[in-house]
């Protein structure tokens, strides 16, 4: 099992926005699992992913790219207000 640490992340769960702690990630035979908490961590966490390894790959792949200010498209920002 691995972990990534958040410093300056949100994201939106059945409550509403919290800013994100850790998320937890791990691997079986044809899923990978991510777990997202905030400082108040709980299991499953407000963020639970299934994804399928192929899935997995494609969103680590995009969110690489958008890191790196790879996106092809014109940029616009995102606020809370617009989900």
């Amino acid at each position: 099992m691995r972990s990534v640490n958040f410093g300056n992340s949100e994201a939106r769960g059945r409550n509403g926005w919290f800013r994100m702690a850790q998320a937890t990630l791990h691997t079986s035979r044809d899923r990978v699992h991510v777990n997202i908490v905030s400082k108040r961590a709980v299991a499953p966490g407000p963020v639970y992913l299934e994804l399928s390894l192929e899935d997995a790959a494609a969103l680590g792949i995009e969110l690489i790219r958008q890191a790196r200010g790879e996106d092809e498209r014109p940029r616009k920002a995102l606020r809370k207000a617009d989900h």
